[in-house]
């Protein structure tokens, strides 16, 4: 039931983004303590030993949270999903002159080039989940892109098969700004 409810949930996620429905409530984002929890949080419900790496200064920008808390939570689950149990995994943020760079990187299998620009793809799948379990719906990245692409930002994996993945997002660095739907 769990996870046909997902399957539902991420179905009228995507149509809502494709037809323009889904707006954004764009507000000023400590990213940082966004960052943080998101990843005090996975580190509780996943055997995987998760770290967050994160500059002492990085300037609040205008973003809507739940959204981006949305894409770190699809990359972590990724990271879950397809990895064996306490492979290591990082989030890094880095600031940029006009974007925040936000890394998730896993020290797992990885991904065979060929797929890495598929990946994003609505209903891409790569093989089976390590552990024989669901894979998921080819969903996840699809709306992972939706949103950072909405922000006005890019999302990309890079990937070495047997060291893991990498992948980045990047959110403008604009002033932050009062809440309104963009």
């Amino acid at each position: 039931c769990d996870q046909l409810a997902r399957l539902i949930t991420d179905l009228l996620e995507t149509a809502r983004n494709t037809t323009g429905e889904l707006r954004l409530q764009i507000e000023t984002v400590e990213l940082s303590r966004l960052v943080r929890s998101t990843v005090q949080r996975w580190q509780g419900i996943s055997s995987h030993p998760f770290v967050a790496l994160i500059p002492a200064s990085v300037p609040p920008l205008a973003a809507d949270p739940g959204r981006v808390e949305q894409v770190l939570d699809n990359l972590l689950k990724n990271v879950v999903r397809h990895t064996p149990e306490q492979t290591d995994a990082a989030v890094r943020v880095e600031v940029m002159a006009d974007e925040l760079v936000v890394s998730v990187i896993d020290h797992g299998p990885g991904v065979p080039s060929e797929h890495l620009p598929h990946l994003f793809e609505r209903f891409y799948q790569v093989g089976a989940a390590p552990d024989g379990g669901h894979r998921g719906s080819g969903l996840g990245l699809f709306i992972c892109k939706q949103i950072v692409e909405q922000h006005g930002g890019r999302i990309w994996a890079e990937s070495t098969p047997g060291t893991g993945i990498t992948v980045r997002f990047t959110l403008p660095r604009r002033a932050a700004a009062p809440s309104s739907g963009m």
